[in-house]
């Protein structure tokens, strides 16, 4: 006969003499139920192992993007230590300029950021508007204002 006890033989002699006194319909009745509950167990357990696939994916496919913004974050870190070379360059060397040489080269600096205004006003301001109104766009001519005189002096 078989035993349905989960206890080893003798330990359970009542859960042994009820299994005896059941019919054998209501024993396979309960078979059934087991039945029942295995396929409702593998199916849970197929659920969560479809789930688990899917958050490896996604968690492989996070590292990877990580690992894609860390080169990122290297490559514009070089880049900016070499910028901050090439400024620490220009600042050594516009410590050596004569007056003169400063001068022009401030003037030359003012043209440059009118430039600059300029072109970020005709692609991200001034275009909109211009848009906006259904008028072509117009052309912006920067303006170039004369540079004071220092005095050679004053400098020194």
């Amino acid at each position: 006969m078989l035993s349905f006890s989960n206890k080893p033989k003798g330990g359970s002699k009542g859960a042994g003499k009820e299994l005896q006194k059941l019919k054998r319909r209501d024993l396979l009745e309960l078979l059934v139920e087991q039945l029942h509950e295995g396929d409702r167990l593998e199916l849970e357990l197929s659920r969560r192992e479809a789930s688990i696939v899917e958050l490896t994916g996604l968690s492989d496919r996070l590292k990877d993007k990580l690992d894609a913004k860390d080169e990122q974050i290297e490559r514009l870190t070089a880049r900016l230590d070499e910028k901050d070379q090439i400024l620490w360059s220009v600042f050594e060397s516009l410590g050596k300029l004569t007056t003169a040489d400063r001068t022009a080269f401030e003037g030359e600096l003012h043209k440059l950021e009118q430039l600059v205004t300029v072109h970020y006003l005709g692609q991200f301001g001034h275009r909109d508007e211009a848009e906006a109104e259904g008028e072509p766009e117009a052309e912006l001519e920067p303006e170039v204002e004369p540079e004071p005189e220092l005095d050679d002096e004053a400098d020194r």
